[in-house]
């Protein structure tokens, strides 16, 4: 796996910066994460459903590793 590199001041990492500057996820892509995570939820009873914010930063990181993968520092 390729090294993440970490802002020294703050210690945060490159893909938690990224993750700050991802769009606004749309209530489209969170309400198809609902639908998923109500899917799971039907076939697993300890599965726990995700709030719109988890949701949300997920999707944000989710962008942010996209773009660690195009600039070749991450997966």
């Amino acid at each position: 796996m390729a090294e993440i590199f970490y802002h020294k001041a703050s210690d945060i990492s490159l893909v938690d910066w990224f993750a700050t500057f991802a769009p606004e996820p749309s209530e489209a892509d969170i309400s198809r994460n609902r639908r998923i995570d109500n899917a799971k939820a039907n076939h697993n009873d300890k599965f726990i459903m995700r709030t719109d914010l988890q949701i949300k930063c997920d999707l944000r990181y989710e962008y942010a590793k996209e773009m660690m993968k195009v600039r070749g520092g991450y997966g």
